[in-house]
């Protein structure tokens, strides 16, 4: 799996970038081919209890799946986008096995 990620307003730190790509290969378990990640991290100046975001563009053999999530870090939203991405993933594959 490719990894792309994007930073808005701020320059990426090797921790961070290191903990992405981590994060992400917890998605590797699903059988389903992941080609790439696209990754958006920014700041959203309009809601102070949750200012950092992630979105996640996952590129797959198939259909591909979008999330975003908020958090007070950038660490959490990364977790809690991977965790709802692993559901829809594990959602599909359960479908398509009936």
């Amino acid at each position: 799996m490719k990894i792309v990620i994007q930073t808005l307003d701020f320059t990426l730190w090797e921790e961070l970038e290191l903990f992405i790509g981590e994060t992400l290969k917890r998605l590797l378990r699903y059988p389903m081919p992941i080609i790439r990640a696209e990754v958006i991290l920014g700041e959203d100046n309009n809601d102070s209890s949750r200012p950092r975001f992630c979105n996640i563009r996952l590129i797959t053999a198939g259909d591909g799946y979008l999330v975003a999530q908020h958090a007070a870090s950038w660490e959490l939203a990364v977790e809690a986008a991977v965790d709802e991405l692993g559901k829809k993933i594990k959602k599909d594959t359960s479908n398509s096995l009936r």
